[in-house]
């Protein structure tokens, strides 16, 4: 992998870009997302995980390799980490206008509390195990791309090329101005 390439598209996302990260592997999952977080905290920035709910502990392991130490932006609440269960399927419904509105209040609260931007990232692998209509998820992605231009956020959404079949990979590429593929961003 050109790791310099992918850790820079990855870290430079604008304060108003949404990515969509397909990978391949663990490995590569977690160059790009510990770029990413690592840079989110340097400069100051609230950062939330969404974590998928079978591994809503998995920013606990962290520091992998030469990931960033996440225990001192927890204990500050500069990092916050949701459940995929809970954020994106409250009361076990996917609702895009729940959502959207969610991250209004999640960016209010942020400008509120002083940070200059919002930087979050979700593993998406929660939809395998839900039964909502791709062209729902769709909907909400594409919705989350017209909202961001009008914010200080930026978003990495994170889907396993080996688990997603193809039309939610192209779903995924059709609704992201920014993604990361392999070696390419």
């Amino acid at each position: 992998m050109d790791a310099t390439r992918v850790l820079a598209g990855a870290t430079d996302l604008a304060a108003n870009g949404h990515a969509c990260l397909i990978y391949q592997s663990e490995k590569e999952r977690r160059e790009v997302l510990d770029a990413f977080l690592r840079k989110g905290l340097e400069q100051g920035e609230k950062v939330i995980y969404v974590a998928d709910a079978a591994a809503a502990d998995l920013p606990g392991s962290y520091p992998l390799d030469n990931g960033p130490d996440l225990a001192g932006p927890l204990a500050s609440g500069q990092l916050t980490v949701l459940s995929a269960r809970d954020f994106y399927l409250r009361g076990g419904v996917f609702d895009p206008d729940r959502l959207m509105a969610a991250w209004e209040q999640i960016y209010e609260q942020m400008m509120a509390e002083g940070y200059p931007a919002l930087r979050a990232t979700g593993e998406m692998t929660w939809v395998l195990r839900s039964h909502i209509n791709l062209e729902l998820l769709i909907e909400y992605e594409a919705r989350l791309t017209g909202f961001l231009p009008e914010s200080r956020c930026a978003a990495l959404c994170q889907y396993d090329r080996k688990r997603f079949g193809s039309d939610a990979l192209l779903g995924a590429l059709s609704t992201h101005p920014i993604a990361v593929v392999g070696t390419d961003v």
